[in-house]
């Protein structure tokens, strides 16, 4: 078995069925492939312009590389085939890897392969990997979305948390107690980030500019994620980005092929009545997503430029991300609820090219009291700041989220 095999065979389960593959953008397909091998112990890059023979430069969708021994150093270039894979494809990549500087080539083929095509790659040593018989994702895979975990360290301890929490309750000169406090905890909360390319027309601008940016839902509701005092919060009153109507997708598709599109010919072209798409264009412009001027919709970027961005964050206070999900042992991981597929759908609906869609799980630390004997009351600081992060406490109070968080409390009183 080939080394590029070797790195992927054992994630085999992470795949999707051939009539299932559709749902998936090549970026996708990328960016679980690139997880796969850095679970491997490769680093990677997306979408990587590798220069070859005669200073030729080669765009390679996924190119990862690893030192197995000391100075020795693995190179796999990998791209993502879409449609039927030929004999002339094959044909391509064979003298693409004769003219970069990589050890192995690797073909993920979205649908099937002409039996000459695959002879063909195996007597030049390119390994050919169907994405219906290879890497076949579960359902469930699908219709999450593909992406990646991260967890950002805190900054801040344990001990010097619990000491800003005891400041937030205690009793002053002018006031009494605020809450019972019943027990505090290290608390990581889902974050959805999707690193996109995006064209954006600006306001007077006729020319479109390609615009790279992130985008950052909690990964709970699926509100947005804004800069908030220091810390983080949510824009609760855009509503759930991730809960967004498949009328509303089809009108933002239109919208930034056209901008400007009145609301006769968007009904007309969607199929549905003028009444329904007027809820919906409300529902947008609420969201910062679509300006309405009499009888023409209009697209809208001002939101593009206003979500937090937690790697930025994390790397300003110099806080470690770490790969993967954090461990039970390292505090209270809340799960990821929102629809990832949906959020994704929402980006490549405004024509956006998707680099990279990551769950970061953000460090808070909480504290649980209740006030008047009954009521339970949340307070929570940023785990890089420990600024209060009176913006997330909506999140960290519902129902199945305060249950999880209840259940793993430390006991105050042993503080």
């Amino acid at each position: 078995m080939s080394r590029g095999i070797v790195a992927l065979e054992e994630h085999k389960a992470v795949g999707v069925r051939g009539d299932e593959a559709k749902v998936l953008s090549s970026d996708s397909i990328a960016a679980v492939v690139a997880r796969m091998l850095e679970r491997k112990g490769y680093t990677t890059h997306r979408h990587y312009v590798v220069e070859g023979v005669g200073g030729i430069k080669h765009v390679v969708d996924v190119f990862a590389e690893k030192e197995p021994l000391p100075r020795t150093r693995v190179r796999i270039a990998i791209w993502i085939h879409q449609g039927r894979l030929t004999k002339d494809n094959v044909e391509t990549y064979i003298a693409r890897k004769a003219l970069l500087p990589v050890d192995k080539v690797i073909v993920v083929v979205l649908k099937d392969v002409e039996p000459e095509a695959y002879a063909l790659a195996h007597n030049f040593d390119i390994d050919v990997l169907s994405l219906s018989e290879d890497l076949k994702f579960t359902p469930e895979a699908v219709e999450r979305g593909v992406f990646r975990e991260l967890h950002i360290h805190p900054s801040i301890d344990y001990e010097h948390a619990l000491g800003i929490l005891k400041g937030k309750i205690r009793p002053g000169l002018f006031r009494k107690r605020i809450c019972k406090p019943e027990g505090y905890a290290r608390v990581y909360l889902p974050l959805v980030s999707i690193s996109v390319e995006i064209p954006v027309r600006r306001y007077g601008e006729e020319e479109l500019t390609v615009e790279e940016t992130t985008l950052t839902f909690d990964g709970v509701e699926g509100y947005a994620v804004v800069p908030s005092n220091g810390t983080i919060g949510i824009e609760e009153s855009m509503g759930s980005f991730s809960e967004i109507s498949q009328d509303a997708i089809e009108v933002l598709r239109r919208l930034s092929i056209h901008n400007t599109v009145s609301m006769s010919e968007l009904a007309t072209s969607i199929g549905i009545s003028e009444a329904r798409l007027k809820a919906v264009l409300d529902s947008l412009a609420s969201k910062s997503l679509v300006d309405i001027f009499g009888d023409l919709a209009e697209l809208r970027y001002t939101l593009l430029t206003s979500f937090a961005d937690p790697l930025k964050i994390a790397r300003e206070r110099g806080a470690d991300v770490r790969l993967g999900a954090p461990l039970d042992k390292e505090g209270i991981v809340v799960p990821l609820r929102a629809n990832i597929s949906r959020l994704t759908e929402l980006v490549e609906a405004l024509q956006g090219r998707i680099l990279d869609t990551s769950v970061i799980y953000y460090p808070l630390y909480v504290l649980s009291c209740r006030e008047n004997g009954h009521q339970v009351k949340i307070i929570a600081i940023d785990g890089l700041s420990g600024e209060e992060s009176g913006g997330l406490v909506k999140l960290l109070s519902m129902r199945e989220v305060l249950d999880i968080i209840s259940s793993g409390l430390r006991p105050f009183e042993k503080a």
